[in-house]
């Protein structure tokens, strides 16, 4: 029943129906109708929306003369806006001639396989129709929840639930915080002699009921009075202003007036209400955006009154069903679409806006255990804040919607119709067994807020990222007790930052404020080390000494993209010394000084240097030569305050030439020069 509310295929109330049925044959009660009639009755049944009826007619003619593909699809569709996913699943399967079906009666068999726990199976259609209709998201986000759909279950001891008792035989659903209690929309049996049905499904209408909530105790669910309640359904209702106002859905109908699109659909609206000094709900309107053409249902409304979100399939929107946003300012605004980070392409429905903006919908284009399922998002900006799936135990593969919370958003209600309930939607009370934290950026030095950057969360227990949605310079996040969370911050310009966060068990406060400070990173100086073998080392200067692993044109263009100032860039290269000699030269002196600087800036870095000779000389000479030449490379250091035990000396005498000027090669004394020399590297930092 609730599925009609839902996807906005409300009734046909003209007398078209009936009268082409009984036109087409005057002895329509006598046994022995002939199966062609019965198959015309049929069409005309699923025409005008009259699912129940019709599927009952194809059976009858499908065990008289068996079944084509067609008819089979016929029935597949009948029991999928019936929303009887197993029979649907069952009809589409021994469905033989796949070119009776379009590319979205592959979304509708996997959606109906999925929800009936075939996940397997529904995979593969999924696939299907992610090959034929590739441009829709729906069937790759399907996928990735089949293969991750162990991710659902993490945090089910996040909530707990029960059955309301005021459940009835027939759909319960939507429930509305309303004075002391709630407002709901129910099918179940009015007291009239006799009740009209809905020919959709052959059920009763839908009416609004008020039940009062004493200490855990409900009372026995009341109806809204005539004004309110009508002939046709009465749907999803927020109030305002402490109860006096009221936004309901409603059939289009009023003053005993019903309204029909071009086709002959009655659409839903949204109308006001108001409590008069007699205390009865009074002055009924229409708001200003409803139209004849497309429905316009499911409202929430602010704590104000001020903004009041709904749903409707009217033009301009990414799916079926969307959900839309007016404000009222002595008018109500044109509406506007919600955008593509909410709305899918598929149907989004049941809004629920809580104080803090956290919006709640329920939707079956995203990714989810199957059916509908319950998603929450930030509602503060204009950027996208990200949309999280609320897992099991709160959603099923079958249809959760409608959830509620109260003003602390501890406690709330919800509808389903998952296995065990009493009727077709049954209402569930929860509660919220969860650590809100709250994570912030700002800057260590100033407090200020940090925009622009990156804040994620990781379960360091179970070793997965957390869900998060994010707003400006804040995350937030629901933590479980007993659970070890790692929170990472970073932003160009500043250094990154990790804050480790134990939970504990349960203590009554749970709310939870963490500040991720950043330090800001000071222009930074770069080191360049470059020796004439060919030994290089590129380095970034801060308050910490990092090595960096590329070209100097790729370090300045990485600083660069991080908005990093440089400073200085400092070049380090090899020293030179005279034929025969291990004195240090002035021009040596340049470099050297250099080393001490830096050596005397990071007092944590360490110094190899490699002294070597040319080949005009014996071997044992030259070794001897080298070791003089790195002994005085080392006592000039020294004595310029630098601690020999971070300088480590080798020499090589004339066993690593840098060119070919070997034993009696001629070679001139510029090219003997670049063997006559100490290389230096980092080697600590």
């Amino acid at each position: 029943m609730r599925r009609v509310i839902i996807l906005f295929l409300t009734t046909c109330i003209s007398g078209v129906l009936q009268a082409q049925i009984l036109g087409d044959n005057p002895n329509v009660a006598r046994v022995g109708i002939d199966l062609a009639t019965k198959l015309r009755r049929a069409e005309l049944h699923y025409q005008f929306f009259s699912y129940k009826s019709s599927v009952d007619l194809y059976h009858q003619v499908i065990k008289k003369k068996g079944a084509s593909d067609e008819l089979r699809l016929n029935v597949a569709e009948c029991y999928r806006k019936l929303n009887w996913q197993d029979s649907a699943a069952s009809w589409y399967s021994k469905i033989e001639d796949l070119s009776v079906m379009e590319p979205l009666h592959y979304l509708y068999y996997a959606q109906a396989l999925q929800y009936s726990g075939n996940y397997e199976e529904a995979k593969i259609q999924y696939q299907t129709y992610h090959g034929l209709a590739s441009g829709d998201t729906r069937a790759s986000l399907k996928i990735a929840a089949i293969d991750n759909r162990d991710d659902y279950y993490l945090d089910s001891a996040l909530y707990t639930i029960q059955a309301a008792p005021i459940n009835s035989p027939e759909a319960d659903f939507a429930p509305s915080y309303f004075m002391d209690g709630f407002i709901f929309s129910s099918a179940r049996e009015r007291p009239a002699l006799i009740q009209k049905k809905f020919k959709w499904n052959q059920k009763p209408y839908l009416d609004l009921y008020y039940t009062e909530v004493i200490n855990g105790s409900y009372t026995d669910p009341v109806g809204l009075s005539n004004r309110i309640n009508s002939k046709f359904h009465e749907g999803p209702v927020t109030s305002y202003e402490d109860g006096r106002k009221m936004i309901f859905t409603r059939n289009n109908f009023l003053q005993s007036r019903t309204g029909k699109s071009e086709d002959g659909i009655v659409k839903l609206k949204l109308y006001s209400a108001e409590i008069s000094e007699e205390q009865e709900w009074s002055n009924i309107q229409e708001l200003p955006f409803n139209s004849d053409e497309y429905s316009v249902g499911h409202p929430t409304i602010s704590r104000d009154g001020k903004t009041l979100y709904f749903v409707s399939d009217m033009p301009g929107g990414f799916g079926g069903t969307d959900i839309w946003v007016s404000t009222y300012d002595t008018i109500w605004s044109e509406p506007m679409n919600l955008g593509g980070d909410i709305n899918s392409e598929g149907d989004e429905m049941f809004p629920f806006i809580h104080h803090e903006n956290m919006l709640y919908f329920a939707s079956n284009g995203y990714g989810g255990l199957g059916g509908l399922d319950i998603y929450k998002t930030w509602i503060v900006t204009d950027e996208p804040s990200g949309v999280i799936n609320l897992g099991y135990p709160i959603n099923t593969t079958n249809d959760d919607f409608a959830l509620a919370l109260d003003e602390a958003g501890k406690k709330g209600y919800f509808s389903s119709n998952r296995e065990g309930g009493i009727g077709d939607d049954d209402i569930y009370s929860m509660i919220l067994n969860r650590i809100v934290v709250d994570a912030y950026l700002v800057d260590k030095a100033t407090g200020e807020p940090i925009l622009g950057g990156l804040l994620f969360a990781l379960d360091k227990t179970t070793q997965r990222p957390v869900p998060i949605l994010k707003n400006a310079n804040r995350i937030q996040y629901d933590a479980m007790p007993n659970r070890l969370y790692e929170i990472k911050g970073s932003k160009d310009g500043y250094f990154d930052k990790t804050v480790h966060l134990p939970i504990g068990r349960l203590t009554g406060e749970e709310r939870i404020t963490v500040m991720v400070e950043l330090e800001k990173i000071s222009p930074v100086d770069i080191l360049i080390i470059e020796n004439i073998s060919g030994k290089r080392q590129n380095f970034v200067l801060s308050d910490s000494v990092k090595l960096y692993e590329g070209t100097e044109e790729q370090l300045q263009t990485s600083l660069a993209a991080k908005n990093i100032q440089v400073g200085q860039v400092i070049r380090v290269s090899n020293i030179y010394f005279d034929l025969d000699k291990s004195f240090i030269r002035d021009d040596a002196v340049t470099q050297l000084d250099r080393i001490v600087k830096i050596l005397k800036r990071y007092p944590y870095m360490t110094l190899a240097m490699d002294s070597h000779a040319d080949s005009r000389a014996s071997n044992k000479y030259n070794d001897t030569l080298s070791l003089r030449r790195v002994k005085t490379t080392t006592n000039y250091l020294v004595e310029n305050g630098i601690s020999i035990d971070r300088l480590t000396q080798y020499h090589f005498g004339e066993r690593q030439l840098v060119n070919d000027c070997g034993n009696d090669v001629l070679c001139t004394e510029a090219q003997h020069q670049f063997n006559r020399r100490t290389e230096f590297e980092m080697v600590k930092y």
